[in-house]
């Protein structure tokens, strides 16, 4: 009986490894093949001298990574990449943390779920469609926000054709689109806090401001690590809004010139693969040590 019994188990065992093997191969497969592969094979490029015309690939070792120490637009789109992450990363959550706060008090539940909808609409409209309506808003005559600026007696500003005022304007219109995502998570890490602390705070007599930085932020700091890792690799790979705002502008091209946009137009217009290649490991050692130090930073130290 005992060895039957064993043996049954012992198959089912094996059925389940089957079944695991099984659901999982063809995702293995598809990440080797699209995203495995294509980042050693950026590797392989970057030490290589490679022009799309041209069928030679010859090694250079570390050139193209000394080409772009010494290449100062290259340098200027780096520059740009942390002064955007700097701005929109901390905007982004200073914003999306108090609405979910709020949302989150809310009595009414129907009111929650109009208010989730709300806030994570523009985050399905199309990144073109943003940039179209937010570059008529940062128009110079006739946009929304300069004729505010103009009926309360201040000046009306360039906004995207200012080299200072460039990448916190597209930064603004950034933080509209993708605050969404991150008002999602801090509303369901919210629901999941333990509500038999605030009761005993409340009972102690403790204030809303103590029950915030003493109960609630201690326990949202996994979230919180989440947020910022996840928000600041978004940050950095910012695109769409680069490319067409400014040019739909007409404004400093360079002064928004961001690591990621440098990549394509080296890749794509000018046909250096091996630069461009270059280029893309270099995002990929900022983001991996950023996120190693926000890890190490914020790491979990609260259990519930």
């Amino acid at each position: 009986m005992r060895l039957k019994l064993f043996s049954y188990k012992k198959s089912l065992k094996g059925k389940q490894y089957l079944f695991v093997a099984e659901s999982l191969t063809p995702i293995m497969i598809l990440f080797i093949v699209f995203s495995f592969f294509p980042i050693i094979f950026a590797i392989f490029l970057s030490f290589h001298k490679y022009h799309l015309l041209s069928p030679d690939k010859p090694f250079v070792g570390l050139q193209q990574y000394i080409r772009i120490w010494y290449n100062a637009v290259t340098r200027l789109s780096i520059k740009n990449s942390f002064i955007f992450a700097s701005i929109v990363v901390p905007i982004n959550i200073l914003i999306t943390l108090p609405l979910a706060l709020f949302i989150n008090s809310v009595a009414i539940p129907r009111l929650r779920a109009f208010f989730r909808v709300s806030y994570f609409l523009p985050t399905v409209i199309s990144l073109v469609a943003t940039a179209l309506v937010w570059s008529f808003l940062y128009q110079p005559n006739l946009g929304l926000f300069n004729t505010i600026l103009r009926k309360i007696g201040l000046p009306g500003q360039k906004w995207l054709r200012s080299t200072q005022l460039v990448l916190p304007s597209i930064g603004i219109a950034y933080v509209w689109r993708d605050m969404g995502y991150n008002l999602l998570i801090f509303i369901a890490a919210l629901e999941g806090l333990p509500k038999i602390y605030y009761e005993a705070a409340r009972i102690d007599g403790a204030g809303w401001w103590n029950i915030f930085w003493r109960i609630t932020l201690p326990l949202l700091t996994p979230v919180m690590s989440l947020v910022v890792v996840l928000t600041t690799i978004d940050a950095f790979q910012v695109f769409d809004l680069m490319f067409l705002m400014p040019r739909l502008a007409g404004g400093p091209i360079n002064a928004s010139r961001v690591l990621v946009l440098d990549i394509y137009k080296n890749a794509f217009d000018y046909l250096k693969m091996g630069y461009a290649a270059a280029g893309s490991v270099i995002l990929f050692s900022i983001l991996l040590i950023l996120t190693l130090i926000q890890l190490k930073v914020l790491k979990r130290t609260w259990e519930y």
